[in-house]
């Protein structure tokens, strides 16, 4: 039986390796680069760096995990069995969700601003209920993360995450509404930032 320090080194992999293998695929397919980020702002830059590290913060607190290494304090209320499935339940929901927006999104997926390649507004299937919803996966999944590791630190992470994508989504958003104008200012009114 797979043990839970052992399924969140697992997910951590998956997720990495998921994320790595689309975007090469992505690369190989559509000759573009997805991670624009790395060629963007310095600013934009950074905060992208920062959300790697809380990634690789992540994996490390799993294997620490995994290993036994004291991560913390656990609160009472984290060791009931109704938080793990919660968390378990954040982890797959929000992994389905990133999956499912990305493959909505094809060729127009990108992390980071493009704008070198011009590309179509999606607000079509998932991008109807969510403005954002492959941040909004990855803040469920981090949420879940938290939840299942008990360790303070991954609750500290996963605040610094929602700032890094709150300005991640800020700086797209103004980006969008300069290249969209008036369809993105109506889609803005009609659908809410994550849900």
């Amino acid at each position: 039986m797979l043990t839970l320090p052992a399924f969140l080194v697992l997910f951590m992999v998956l997720f990495v390796a998921y994320l790595v293998l689309k975007s090469v695929l992505f690369h190989l397919t559509f000759n573009i680069n997805p991670a624009v980020f790395l060629t963007g702002r310095k600013k934009e830059l950074l905060v992208w760096i920062v959300m790697l590290g809380i990634l690789a913060g992540y994996g490390a607190i799993a294997m620490m995990h995994f290993y036994g290494a004291d991560i913390g304090p656990v609160y009472a209320l984290l060791q009931n069995p109704w938080m793990h499935l919660l968390g378990m339940s954040f982890l797959v929901i929000g992994f389905a969700v990133m999956v499912t927006a990305h493959a909505q999104m094809g060729q127009h997926w990108r992390m980071g601003i493009d704008r070198q390649n011009k590309g179509n507004l999606m607000i079509q299937g998932v991008f109807s209920i969510s403005r954002n919803p492959i941040y909004g996966a990855i803040l469920l999944q981090a949420a879940g993360l938290a939840l299942l590791l008990k360790a303070e630190i991954a609750f500290i992470l996963w605040l610094i995450l929602l700032v890094c994508i709150h300005m991640v989504i800020r700086h797209e958003e103004e980006f969008l509404e300069e290249q969209f104008k008036e369809v993105y200012t109506q889609y803005k009114s009609k659908v809410r930032r994550f849900i």
